[in-house]
């Protein structure tokens, strides 16, 4: 009873402050716009089109694919099969051109004179070779794979190449030893060049192709693919016979239309229900939405405790027979608990019209109460103890803004750090200030990652890379150290509040 009678001390406080008036508005208002959002689905080759924009070499490079070639996919002789049924539940036929910008290597002699001594810039002799970038992406994803994960064909396409690679040594020392020394950079690339690209065909096999574009044409345009037949490559351009069919959550990745307000303004972004809802999402519990909410429910809840300290107030508080530290905590889990509340109406809010818009209906959303929660537990340890300290709402708002840019600091460069360990781009002892710092501090953007995690387990088809992606990173993460960790630091920041609010001679 102690503490419900503090809990409702702090909703009243809080309703004295009419930002709160103003939050609840913006969480009304969101979810109206939200709501609003009409999808309108694409039709069959335009929606391909779209669909191709998830592919490799479309989709926005991760750290392990920033440095690979660019390839742009093309829809030629397309053909639905069932055109009275809904494009998502089609079954296709077509041909996919794959346009490709790979590795090239140009040699361009001087200008010739002609017979009155003027350079003929049109005859320059032009030496151009090319490899199609699919041979490079179908290469690295088996490079990627650990050896348990491979296959007969990967073991044997690493095979050919390891053989290429030994006659390209083989090459460059002979050309190295002919030459009395190292070779200029542009002889050695053009040495390189002439050796591996004649040989791609032979170290990636067509099988081996069909096998690539099948597999990610799955994923990206959530279809079951039935066959994929190599046709014929001819300079950049690479041509694949597809044949595929709908399968039950196809419509959730599919390119729709939006539009807002119910129709009223068309905003012609093309977009996947499925990424859409899913972006959507991550943005309100680990973007700027989030922040939003835990700025407002900062500066609410840091006038909490020094309105309880002021004068008058205190005195009638410690003069009754309830231990300082417990009065304090109960304060403290006040905050909290306001919090939540105002995190319950906008996530559910938002849940509710989404799935009643677009049938899909993602739990793992309603995991981002939690996850908010904790991360406000992180901030509000901070406000608790800089408001005993100086009994300042102004600086124990700027003060907890301090160490919320800090833990949204040191995660992020954690991340990036982490995800370019293998490159070797830093040096030794910024990795170790980097995973010492992040160690101690309690890990604020883990609880992003997971959030983000289980939204995308919901929504994306279980081929999605983008899923792939997202469990990647959630799995590279030590959820009982972070736990661990996160715990220790917020309980030693309240304790410290604690001790100080027992001893403080009011």
């Amino acid at each position: 009873m102690k503490f419900l009678a503090i809990l409702k001390d702090s909703v009243r406080e809080a309703l004295d402050y009419k930002v709160i008036y103003f939050l609840f508005g913006l969480s009304a208002l969101v979810i109206l716009i939200v709501g609003s959002v009409g999808y309108k689905p694409q039709e069959g080759e335009k929606g391909w089109k779209e669909a191709f924009d998830r592919m490799p070499g479309r989709r926005p490079p991760t750290m392990e694919t920033i440095e690979m070639p660019r390839m742009d996919y093309e829809v030629e002789e397309f053909k639905h099969l069932n055109p009275t049924q809904p494009v998502w539940e089609g079954v296709f036929d077509f041909t996919l051109a794959i346009r490709g910008f790979g590795p090239r290597f140009v040699e361009e002699p001087a200008a010739r004179a002609d017979d009155n001594g003027k350079d003929k810039d049109k005859d320059k002799e032009e030496l151009v070779m090319r490899g199609h970038p699919l041979y490079v992406w179908v290469i690295n994803e088996s490079l990627r794979r650990k050896p348990n994960e491979r296959t007969d064909e990967d073991f044997e396409m690493l095979l050919n190449l390891e053989k290429v690679d030994r006659e390209v040594k083989r090459r460059l020392d002979a050309k190295e030893k002919e030459h009395g020394g190292p070779l200029p950079p542009k002889e050695r690339n053009k040495i390189v060049v002439e050796t591996l690209l004649p040989n791609l065909p032979k170290i990636v096999k067509p099988e081996h192709l069909e096998a690539f574009v099948k597999k990610n044409l799955a994923g990206s345009g959530t279809m079951d693919v039935r066959e994929v037949k190599f046709k014929d490559v001819k300079g950049d351009v690479m041509r694949f016979q597809v044949k595929a069919q709908a399968r039950e959550e196809t419509i959730r990745t599919w390119p729709h239309t939006l539009s807002l307000f119910f129709g009223a303004i068309d905003l012609n972004i093309p977009t996947g229900i499925a990424p859409w809802v899913m972006g959507l999402e991550t943005w309100i519990v680990t973007g700027l939405g989030a922040g939003l909410t835990l700025l407002l429910s900062t500066v609410i809840t840091a006038f909490f405790i020094p309105n309880m300290m002021r004068k008058g107030t205190i005195d009638l508080l410690v003069s009754k027979p309830v231990n300082r530290w417990y009065l304090l905590l109960c304060k403290y889990v006040g905050g909290l608990s306001f919090m939540f509340f105002s995190t319950v109406v906008i996530i559910v809010g938002i849940w509710l019209v989404l799935g009643l818009r677009t049938g899909l209906w993602a739990p793992g959303f309603l995991l981002g109460i939690f996850t908010l929660t904790v991360q406000f537990a992180i901030l509000y340890a901070v406000s608790t103890l800089t408001s005993v300290l100086w009994r300042s709402p102004i600086v124990s708002i700027l003060l907890t803004c301090v160490w919320w840019l800090l833990l949204w600091g040191a995660g992020t460069v954690y991340q990036v750090t982490d995800a370019l360990r293998e490159l070797d781009l830093l040096p030794k002892w910024a990795h170790t200030t980097i995973d010492t710092v992040h160690f101690v501090l309690p890990r604020y953007k883990d609880f992003d990652v997971l959030a983000a995690q289980v939204i995308a387990n919901d929504l994306l088809p279980k081929d999605s890379p983008q899923r792939e992606d997202m469990n990647k990173q959630a799995k590279s993460i030590n959820w009982g150290q972070s736990i661990g960790v996160t715990a220790g630091v917020v309980g030693l920041l309240l304790a410290l509040a604690c001790w100080r609010f027992a001893v403080k001679d009011y």
